[in-house]
C-alpha cells in the first residue's frame, strides 16, 4: 500500500454474528474504501453481552482474519461496539472557572468541563462511554456551540452522558486482549449505527435510530446535531424466530428460513398455504398466520421503543421520525408497523457510497460495523502493516493455552 494510505477498522460483536470491517483511507483526501470484510457465526454472546469468552474468541479471530486476508495487511487497533440493557444515558451539567479573564478557552478547558459533568454523578460500577455537550454558556451567555478561543470567567454546559457496567466492559476488553487486539474506543452500537446512516438534517431536526438486532433493540435519539438519549430493549429477531417456531410447530432453523424468505407484514401481503422445502423436508404453513405472528412481535418491540422515547421526552416529537437498521429491518412492511406504533414517519436505511467492497455491505445489518469503522477513521492515524508479519489464526489460538 502507498505510504499515504491509513486504515480504519470496526468490530461488531453481535449475538448471532461477529463482523469486522477494514477500510483504507487516503491521507490526503480522507476518502474511505472498503478493503476487508470478515464475518463469522457468533457464539458466547447473549443479549448483546459476552457470557463465554472462549467461545466468542474463535468467532472474533475468524472474522478479523478473514477481513485481514481480504486486504493483505494486519491491524493493530480498532473501534469495537458494545450493547445490552446495562447501557444507560443520564442528563448532567458541568461548570468550571477559567484561569483568567484574558485566558482563551482551549481543549484542556473543555475536557476539564466534561470531567466536572460526570464527577459524582456516575455510579462506581459504571464506566463512561460517551460525554456529549449540548450548548455552552460563557458568563451567562447561552446557546454557544463553539467556545474555543473565547475569553471569560465562568464556563458551563449541559451534557448527555452514556455509561455501561464496568464488569461487561472489562470482560470485552479482556476477551480482545487474549488475541492481541487493541481498542482505540468502545462505543454503544446504536451510536455507531447512527453515524453510518443518519443525515445531518435528520440529526438536526430530531430523529431516532432504532437498531433491531438478534436479541436486542437499541435506540439513540438525536436533536440539534447532538445525541440526546440512548436505551436498549431486550427483544429482537431471535424472539420473532422463536414465536414462528412455536406458532407453526417447526424447528427454529426452519422458522428462521421461513422468516427470511416469506414474511411480509404489510397490509397488502400475499395469503394462503405455502409448501416450503428445507434440507430435503417439506413443511406446510399458512402464510397469513405466519405474518400475523411476526406482526404481533414487531408491535411489541415498537411499543417498548415508544416507552424509551417517552422516557426521553421525544415520543411523537421527532420531525425526521425513526430510522430502522439491523437485520430485522429487512422485514417487508416493517415501516408500516413502526409508523402505526410510534406515530412518526419511519424508513429503513443502510450504509452506502463506500468504495472498494462497499457494495457487499449495503444492507441494514451492517450499519453498526460501518459506523464503528467510520469512528476509527477519525482516530489518530495508524499505518497498515504487512500481512506477512501477522501471527496466524492457529498461533494466536495456541497462545491462549500456553
Amino acid at each position: 500500500m502507498q505510504e499515504t494510505t491509513k486504515y480504519a477498522v470496526g468490530l461488531d460483536i453481535g449475538t448471532s454474528s461477529v463482523r469486522c470491517l477494514i477500510a483504507s483511507q487516503d491521507a490526503t483526501r480522507g476518502a474511505l474504501s472498503i478493503v476487508g470484510v470478515g464475518e463469522a457465526k457468533s457464539k458466547g454472546v447473549r443479549k448483546g453481552q459476552i457470557v463465554d469468552s472462549n467461545s466468542v474468541i474463535d468467532a472474533i479471530d475468524l472474522a478479523v482474519n478473514n477481513a485481514e486476508q481480504n486486504c493483505g495487511f494486519r491491524i493493530n487497533n480498532l473501534v469495537v461496539g458494545i450493547n445490552g440493557s446495562h447501557i444507560v444515558s443520564i442528563k448532567s451539567d458541568g461548570m468550571i472557572a477559567l484561569a483568567s479573564q484574558n485566558h482563551e478557552i482551549d481543549q484542556e478547558d473543555l475536557d476539564r468541563l466534561a470531567d466536572n459533568s460526570i464527577t459524582g454523578r456516575v455510579p462506581v460500577n459504571q464506566e463512561v462511554l460517551e460525554v456529549v455537550p449540548h450548548e455552552y454558556r460563557l458568563d451567562g451567555q447561552s446557546g454557544l456551540r463553539d467556545v474555543k478561543g473565547l475569553t471569560g470567567n465562568r464556563l458551563d454546559a449541559n451534557f448527555t452522558v452514556v455509561t455501561g457496567l464496568n464488569s461487561y466492559i472489562n470482560r470485552l476488553k479482556d476477551t480482545l486482549a487474549q488475541i492481541d487486539i487493541k481498542t482505540s474506543k468502545i462505543m454503544p452500537n446504536a451510536v455507531a449505527a447512527a453515524k453510518a446512516v443518519l443525515t445531518s438534517s435528520q440529526v438536526d431536526n430530531g430523529v431516532s435510530l432504532v437498531d433491531i438486532g438478534e436479541s436486542t433493540t437499541s435506540v439513540a435519539v438525536y436533536e440539534e446535531d447532538d445525541l440526546r438519549y440512548t436505551g436498549v430493549v431486550e427483544l429482537g429477531g431471535r424472539h420473532i424466530t422463536n414465536d414462528l417456531a412455536m406458532g407453526l410447530h417447526v424447528e427454529p432453523e426452519v422458522a428462521e428460513a421461513i422468516k427470511l424468505k416469506y414474511i411480509d407484514v404489510s397490509e397488502h401481503n400475499e395469503k394462503g398455504d405455502i409448501i416450503f422445502k428445507f434440507e430435503g423436508n417439506d413443511y406446510q404453513f399458512n402464510l397469513d398466520e405466519a405474518n400475523n405472528i411476526v406482526a404481533i412481535r414487531l408491535e411489541e418491540i415498537f411499543e417498548q421503543v415508544q416507552k424509551i422515547l417517552k422516557k426521553a421526552g421525544y415520543a411523537g416529537k421527532l420531525p425526521s421520525g425513526v430510522v430502522l437498521v439491523g437485520g430485522v429491518a429487512n422485514t417487508k412492511g416493517i415501516t408500516e408497523i413502526a409508523k402505526q406504533e410510534l406515530n412518526v414517519v419511519a424508513k429503513v436505511a443502510m450504509p452506502s457510497n463506500l468504495g472498494g467492497l462497499g457494495d457487499q455491505i449495503e444492507d441494514p445489518k451492517y450499519a453498526t460495523v460501518v459506523g464503528l469503522m467510520m469512528v476509527s477513521a477519525e482516530a489518530p492515524d495508524a499505518l497498515a502493516e504487512d500481512f506477512s508479519d501477522k501471527p496466524g489464526l492457529f498461533s494466536k489460538l495456541f497462545k491462549r493455552f500456553k
